[in-house]
């Protein structure tokens, strides 16, 4: 009994008890509301624990991050509450392309929108992702800065909202060095190989699936491998493994922390 109190945890067991309290935490946020003095309390109290990382840091931890979870997740359904304000009416947003654009249905232009500012509604500020669709623009890479007129419609799923029909006018290109090297390898890709093969491995790659023909991607999502070409648990698994295999034997925290930056 003495040998199981008094039993330590490695950093990484710790840090992985710590990261699902507060996915907890942000579920538990759906049906209670969480107060910042709570998470205060407990962080200290995971701070004073922490040095001998035994049961009671595990305890603390949990607690920590779970109160800390559901703090954030409390603003965060807050903020969803100022889509109620705007739904079903006709307004005017800016918003940052969170992906490439694709012609959907009815020959419009698709993508997903996030970081809404209503400039019709005293500049209202709507948190999550919205989907978009219309016309105006041809080409929209992820990161420009785009502003979109039309009615605003409760959404489904990773939707918060949902705008259809809707006139997309172009505001700002994106200077993002990375979506430049993204982009650049994209075209390196396309030039490579033939297609459907550039597509297919553009969505394994970096998820990237716009370009895809719409009978492989029937075809994938009819024998159940359509995960494969979006960012999904199969491309972390990829990077999680290969980082295991360089640096498993060295060190374990190690380890894990820069599977989390690679991740990121």
């Amino acid at each position: 009994m003495n040998s199981f109190l008094a039993h330590t945890f490695r950093r990484p067991t710790l840090l992985a008890v710590f990261c699902a309290s507060v996915l907890v935490g942000i579920g538990l946020a759906r049906i209670v509301s969480f107060e910042v003095v709570f998470v205060v309390a407990a962080g200290v109290l995971a701070c004073a624990c922490l040095r001998r990382q035994g049961w009671t840091a595990l305890l603390a931890l949990m607690l920590f991050g779970v109160f800390l979870g559901g703090f954030q997740g409390s603003r965060y359904m807050e903020r969803l509450g100022e889509y109620r304000r705007v739904e079903g009416q006709k307004v005017t947003i800016i918003a940052t392309a969170a992906s490439d654009s694709s012609y959907g249905r009815r020959s419009q232009v698709t993508l997903d929108v996030t970081g809404a500012q209503v400039v019709s509604h005293n500049n209202l500020r709507l948190v999550g992702t919205i989907g978009v669709s219309g016309f105006g623009e041809n080409v929209i890479f992820r990161g420009d800065t785009v502003q979109v007129s039309g009615k605003l419609r409760p959404g489904s799923g990773s939707h918060q909202a949902w705008m259809s029909f809707a006139q997309i006018t172009m505001v700002e290109r994106t200077t993002s060095p990375i979506e430049k090297v993204r982009r650049e390898f994209g075209a390196g890709i396309q030039s490579a190989l033939p297609e459907p093969l550039a597509s297919f491995g553009m969505g394994i790659l970096i998820g990237q699936n716009t370009t895809l023909p719409e009978r492989v991607y029937d075809d994938l999502l009819a024998v159940g491998l359509v995960h494969i070409i979006a960012v999904s648990g199969y491309n972390l698994t990829i990077i999680v493994r290969a980082c295991w295999r360089l640096l498993g034997n060295r060190s374990k925290f190690q380890t894990t922390i820069i599977s989390v930056m690679l991740i990121f």
